[in-house]
């Protein structure tokens, strides 16, 4: 058996995660050979793809922005495959104080997670709708996620780039007036939510190490789209502080995103684009180069 470490994206195991820790609880990874060790972030080890070029871990569950920023630094890491097809990323509010678009941000007070680049993309789309970005106050919320719940008590109007398919759902169990857009349809550039990295030297010398990993992955998510249920129950031996409840929800949520047909595959057109948007929000020093950092060759 392989020993493999798989560093996740955030804090704790959440729904978009369920692919993973079903593949392992039915055995699809043991199947492969693999024996796989499945971490959260620790922020005091920063996030998985710094520790997967210092090799502290052998595949980093990450986001692909940031992956270009360490394209950019001269980091060898390379995105095996994409997660999911697009952003969770949201405006989530309460509808009976509505928001119908981006112009009724005007005047608002926004929560949001601590990202320049999420800010930016807000304050993009208000250029882009003729607001003035300055006529928006926003409350800047870390380490937790601004909770959309909080929206009831006044202290905020609206969260914006917190995930829909997560936040978005937890709340809208327990308040049933949680609504929200996302992000592309309120026309935001947008990619694929998550990636999981490699080292280029990994990719170049194990070749079928990764290939195997990401089978028994596709497997994983495959049987967590079709019984949400069994997947819920696995998830919340790994976050107990959730329920089976949460769980199944937010991972019925999940599943159109993950792009079942073409698992894995990533939109390079798409990649280019936001690589493109981010240079022209000063966020990246050069659209070009970062293609490279993604790779279908793997691919089950």
């Amino acid at each position: 058996m392989k020993y493999i470490r798989l560093n996740l994206d955030f804090y704790h195991p959440w729904a978009n995660n369920a692919g993973y820790y079903l593949a392992r609880s039915r055995g699809f990874y043991e199947e492969e050979g693999i024996d796989l060790d499945i971490t959260s972030f620790d922020p005091y080890r920063d996030d998985s793809l710094h520790r997967l070029i210092r090799g502290e871990i052998d595949i980093a569950c990450n986001y692909p922005q940031r992956l270009m920023l360490h394209t950019q630094k001269g980091d060898q890491a390379v995105s095996v495959a994409a997660v999911n097809s697009t952003t969770f990323e949201s405006l989530i509010f309460d509808d009976r104080n509505p928001i119908g678009s981006v112009k009724d941000l005007e005047g608002k007070t926004i929560g949001t997670p601590r990202s320049p680049r999420v800010r930016e993309v807000l304050r993009y789309l208000m250029e882009k709708n003729g607001v003035d970005p300055e006529a928006v106050k926003f409350v800047e919320y870390y380490p937790a996620e601004p909770d959309p719940l909080i929206i009831e008590t006044g202290e905020i109007d609206a969260v914006w780039g917190s995930y829909w398919a997560w936040e978005g759902v937890l709340s809208k169990l327990r308040n049933p007036h949680i609504s929200w857009f996302q992000s592309p349809e309120l026309g935001a550039p947008f990619i694929h939510n998550q990636v999981l990295a490699v080292r280029k030297q990994t990719a170049d010398s194990d070749e079928n190490l990764i290939r195997a990993f990401l089978k028994a992955t596709k497997l994983g998510f495959a049987a967590a789209a079709a019984d949400p249920e069994e997947a819920a129950t696995v998830m919340i031996k790994a976050a107990p502080m959730f329920t089976a409840e949460d769980f199944k929800a937010a991972v019925t949520a999940c599943v159109p995103t993950w792009n079942l047909d073409n698992w894995g595959s990533h939109d390079m057109e798409n990649i280019q684009s936001y690589a493109s948007w981010l240079k022209s929000r000063n966020l990246l020093k050069s659209d070009q180069g970062h293609l490279a950092a993604f790779t279908q060759a793997f691919l089950p």
